[in-house]
């Protein structure tokens, strides 16, 4: 019992670890102004800042 008690408590340290590294990653693209509506950086690449698959192929005739 006490080995599978430790290997619980060690994946559950694991998941914890890497659900704060995602979530570290998120707030950074956030910080970086992609998701804020009214960021400037949204509004100067406007390109940029949406999701790309939205508008398949109108990019390269402009």
């Amino acid at each position: 019992m006490t080995k599978l008690a430790a290997d619980y408590l060690n994946r559950a340290q694991i998941a914890r670890r890497v659900k704060a590294r995602a979530i570290d990653a998120q707030r950074k693209v956030w910080s970086a102004g992609r998701a804020g509506a009214g960021s400037t950086r949204a509004k100067t690449m406007p390109d940029r800042a949406r999701p790309t698959g939205r508008r398949p192929q109108l990019a390269p005739a402009a």
